[in-house]
């Protein structure tokens, strides 16, 4: 959202009932403006969320991608009883991938580091079934993380005004009160972020670029999606480049 849209709004929220205003600390923004509500939460709609702060990291070293790379072609060279030829990895893989025979990809995994990624978008990320997930857990962190003004303050430069003040109340709530970490979790909203390492097989990241770079996808996972094809080392690109979507190819 940017400033003018951000406090041309702001002003008419000083105007309406605190309700409204309610409304607006909890809401998601868009192009559209509308009310709905959703599992009893009202959530108000209007403008657009553009803030994001993601960082993804390739754990998994080009040397171990290779060897991957190898084992899979291997793989496919067995299915049709030809291992003992003389093959190229690549070319082996390439075919694959044009045949639409992708199981043999499965044989090839990458891990990522992923830091600062929405509670929003994390949900989505989960419902991924093939995929392996290691997220920093709210039940060992939040109490910390609320305690710590460093921490809070860090976060609060990358928020909306209206984020930013549910972040105090939350900070301030975590220091008077004596609720567990389970009980406090209970208060965060959809913008909070966490940290998580997640593996896949190149099969289903194939899946979630196909999906997750479509313009209809959530803006955040689109800046996930991206990141992680980006992550991986050119000469292993072409395992996933014709699942990402170009808007240049489209316009």
């Amino acid at each position: 959202m940017n400033g003018t849209v951000e406090a041309k709004y702001l002003a008419e929220c000083e105007r309406k009932s605190v309700m409204s205003q309610f409304l607006f600390v909890f809401g998601f923004f868009y192009p559209s403006r509308r009310l709905i509500a959703t599992s009893g939460i009202f959530l108000l709609i209007t403008g657009r969320i553009v803030i994001i702060h993601m960082e993804v990291k390739l754990l998994t070293t080009p040397c171990s991608i290779a060897d991957m790379e190898n084992f899979a072609a291997l793989a496919a060279l067995t299915c049709h009883a030809n291992a003992e030829n003389e093959y190229v990895p690549h070319d082996v893989l390439g075919r694959i991938i044009k045949a639409g025979h992708e199981s043999i990809l499965e044989h090839i995994t990458l891990t990522y580091s992923v830091k600062g990624l929405s509670r929003a978008c994390l949900q989505e990320l989960a419902r991924h079934r093939h995929i392996s997930l290691s997220v920093e857990s709210t039940r060992h962190t939040l109490r910390k993380q609320l305690e710590n003004e460093q921490w809070v303050e860090s976060l609060s430069v990358k928020l909306l005004p209206c984020q930013r003040h549910l972040l105090y109340y939350l900070a301030d709530l975590a220091k008077i009160s004596d609720y567990s970490n389970d009980e406090l979790k209970y208060y965060l909203p959809e913008f909070w972020p966490t940290n998580l390492i997640l593996t896949s097989n190149i099969r289903e990241l194939r899946h979630i670029l196909k999906l997750r770079t479509n313009p209809a996808a959530l803006n955040e996972f689109r800046v996930l999606a991206y990141s992680l094809f980006e992550a991986v080392p050119e000469s292993f690109r072409y395992l996933l480049e014709d699942c990402v979507y170009r808007e240049a190819e489209h316009d």
